[in-house]
């Protein structure tokens, strides 16, 4: 007589590989991709992280289905429908919406808000010292980085979070007045409320 177990499906439940790259995704977008610039090495390591991941779930998947269809026992098989197999597409899913629509990045300014604007209102001061030819030593602000310090003589205060990139630095700028002013082709964005604006250092 067949044991209960026998021959019965066994069900795919998310496993400890999509329970784990779920929270890495999610982490890594909380921690990486919600900086007030997305630097290159970030957007790069997303990208890498993101195609190993959709290879290794397509693989997966089809591994679950060829075995169902070919009734070999001992391995774990998809539900009618496949319906646990959407955690890791719904998470990834999830991360990207709330990059894109900043919603990560503002959640980090506004917990950062009251450390940022004092601490934009000790480099007005004079009291917080700094180079605004190199780069400081790296000091926290709120759940910032900050590589870099600058004061312009419009009293705008730019702030760089995201320091030795390949291509662009960028970080926050808060002005007094208007756009903040700039050199070159600095680039500013009206992302985050009150006086701060998105900032890109360009070479």
């Amino acid at each position: 007589m067949a044991t209960a177990n026998s021959g019965s499906p066994r069900h795919f439940r998310p496993g400890w590989f999509a329970w784990s790259a779920s929270a890495l995704w999610l982490l890594f977008c909380g921690l990486l991709l919600s900086d007030a610039h997305v630097g290159f090495e970030a957007f790069l390591g997303a990208l890498v992280f993101g195609l190993v991941w959709i290879i290794t779930w397509l693989a997966r998947l089809g591994w679950s289905v060829y075995a169902r269809w070919k009734g070999i026992h001992g391995v774990r098989r998809p539900m009618p429908g496949v319906a646990n197999w959407l955690l890791e597409p719904l998470v990834a899913g999830i991360g990207l919406l709330l990059v894109h629509t900043d919603t990560l990045a503002l959640a980090r300014f506004g917990l950062s808000e009251p450390a940022l604007s004092a601490y934009v209102r000790d480099v007005r001061q004079g009291t917080i010292p700094f180079d605004p030819d190199r780069d400081h030593p790296p000091r926290w602000v709120g759940l910032y980085r900050v590589y870099h310090t600058d004061h312009l003589p419009d009293s705008t205060v730019r702030i760089l979070t995201s320091g030795a990139n390949l291509l662009d630095n960028g970080g926050l700028a808060c002005a007094k007045a208007g756009e903040p002013g700039g050199t070159g082709e600095d680039f500013y964005a009206k992302r985050f409320p009150g006086c701060w604006y998105g900032y890109v250092q360009s070479w």
